[in-house]
């Protein structure tokens, strides 16, 4: 951590917090902290839900999905995570397929854009209804392939019809021939050995509701990409299906399908063997608070093999603050430019503008990689992640941790939709600009799968034990009393000295509590050798000048 009143030093100096500080403008780390992407002192309420981050678009997306997601959830008067959840997720898989990016310096792992993500909600919040606006592009996508195939269908049918009669003739005349005593049958067998079959045409598909794994087989096989989007109004009747015995095959599929870069082989008997290759699914939808606690008891106790935890971009939001009416016309402008996005991605195949090439598994994809500031932040913040993600599995907070540390595709692959969707042609490499926004929806998404996992930790207990603690410190700090360790840093130890009424364990989520709210600010000491690392606290800047003032 930096001191609260220095302007931050060079990248090299300091670290990942100095460096969002400086690509966001700011000029001293107090500033940044007191700012709403910093340490903002957050009020602890005491209900059963863990409180997360509110959606910043001016913070979190380009500009040219802003304007669109703040149109369309005010129109349905929804959070706007309504609506830019599902679309990231749509754009995600129109990318998939066809580029990806290279986040490391020399390393050459990759990360396909195909994302998981979904909304919970109350019912009757309108989830349906922002899941449909938000994906309004894929409509005219369908339409025009189905145009496309129709057009082509016609010919196709003529020229199979010419294939199969000019075939069938040529078998006959060979049968003839071979019974004539001396006749040459080799211009016939010519004739056939050069016959071709005209090459089949496919209905190109771009989402789906549902379907067998067999049939999203054959989808993938025949799409041009590999790629489809999987959208599920109800996403609890998805993990259900995949919870059943019978199933344990496709949900292996699905696991392996989230890699982005997947072969499967479907064989069956009315399909027969069925091969897509470099395949990669997204999926999008919505649930409710019951139904995802159901789920998440039964993923803690025996089936926690991951599914969960792709679901990188699932969000809890709070309901809308206050309702206002609304009858404005839509932002024509605004959804124009999600079309011609739409269009830039479905129709480039992006090697004019990407760093490189590179192959994987048969197939040469163009990648994306950082510019030299990008690469440091980056490194930083791989390191920074990594770290809390070990710190929460040795508290025993499992489920968080795994899903946190599949961060290491979700950064990278926003950091590539947000590169691509910008479409600048003066840019070789994605800046550090992208890669700050793409970091500060992370912490944001990080929030929300606190909340979610913490449906089963009893959250609103340590909650409520929160602001018991904090109430107790305050006391202290204010009772005068010499050699106050509050004024200062102190550590879980010295909590547990001052307040020995708490267990360990429960000491640890109260405090975690207290910094996720920013009453505590954490500092971090590198571990000697043989050590552990180290944690000490100290109380938020805002609530020593609110107490001394109170005196």
């Amino acid at each position: 951590m930096l001191p609260y009143n220095k302007k931050p030093a060079s990248l090299e100096e300091q670290g990942l917090e100095a460096d969002l500080a400086l690509k966001m403008g700011f000029t001293s780390m107090d500033d940044f902290r007191n700012s709403n992407a910093g340490g903002e002192l957050r009020q602890i309420s005491s209900n059963d839900l863990a409180e997360v981050a509110k959606f910043q678009t001016e913070l979190f997306l380009p500009t040219e999905l802003k304007e669109f997601v703040d149109d369309t959830s005010k129109s349905l008067s929804v959070p706007p995570e309504f609506i830019a959840i599902p679309l990231i997720v749509g754009l995600s898989s129109l990318m998939a397929g066809k580029a990806t990016i290279k986040p490391k310096l020399k390393d050459d792992f990759c990360v396909f854009a195909n994302l998981w993500g979904g909304v919970i909600g109350n019912p009757s919040s309108r989830k349906s209804d922002s899941l449909k606006q938000a994906l309004f592009f894929f409509s005219p996508l369908e339409m025009k392939a189905q145009e496309d195939y129709d057009s082509k269908k016609a010919q196709y049918e003529k020229e199979l019809s010419k294939y199969k009669n000019t075939k069938q003739a040529l078998e006959e005349e060979f049968k003839r021939l071979i019974k004539k005593v001396g006749a040459s049958t080799a211009q016939i067998e010519d004739k056939l050995y050069s016959l071709q079959e005209p090459e089949k045409i496919c209905l190109e598909r771009f989402i789906i509701k549902d379907g067998t794994t067999q049939k999203i087989t054959e989808i993938l096989r025949d799409n041009k990409t590999s790629s489809i989007l999987l959208e599920r109004d109800e996403l609890s009747a998805f993990f259900s299906n995949l919870d059943k015995k019978e199933h344990e095959a496709d949900r292996a599929y699905f696991l392996e399908m989230w890699n982005g870069n997947s072969t499967f082989r479907s064989d069956t008997i009315g399909r027969g063997s069925v091969l897509a290759k470099n395949a990669s699914i997204s999926i999008v939808g919505t649930t409710q608070h019951d139904k995802i606690k159901t789920y998440l008891e039964r993923a803690a106790n025996s089936l926690n093999d991951g599914l969960l935890q792709r679901f990188q971009l699932l969000v809890y939001p709070d309901p809308i603050d206050s309702f206002e009416y609304v009858d404005e016309k839509p932002n024509e402008e605004a959804r124009s430019k999600i079309s011609a996005i739409v269009r830039f991605l479905n129709d480039s195949d992006f090697f004019s503008c990407s760093s490189g090439s590179i192959e994987k598994d048969g197939k040469t994809y163009p990648y994306f990689s950082f510019d030299d500031e990008a690469q440091k932040i980056y490194q930083r913040w791989y390191v920074e992640t990594t770290k809390k993600s070990l710190k929460l599995y040795k508290e025993g907070k499992n489920l968080l941790s795994q899903h946190l540390g599949k961060y290491h595709k979700l950064l990278p692959a926003l950091c590539l939709i947000f590169y691509l969707v910008k479409n600048d042609k003066n840019q070789r490499a994605i800046d550090a600009a992208t890669l700050v926004k793409a970091i500060l929806f992370c912490a944001y998404l990080e929030s929300h799968a606190g909340r979610i996992y913490g449906i089963l930790s009893g959250e609103g207990r340590h909650k409520s034990k929160a602001l018991e603690l904090i109430e107790k410190i305050r006391k202290k700090f204010q009772s005068g009393e010499k050699q106050n360790i509050f004024f200062g840093e102190f550590t879980k130890r010295d909590l547990g000295r001052k307040f020995g009424s708490y267990k360990d364990d429960d000491l640890e989520r109260i405090i975690s509590v207290l910094v996720d709210h920013n009453h505590l600010v954490e500092r971090h000491t590198e571990a000697a050798y043989q050590q552990k690392e180290k944690y000490s606290y100290k109380l938020h800047q805002d609530l020593i000048e609110r107490w001394s003032n109170e005196k």
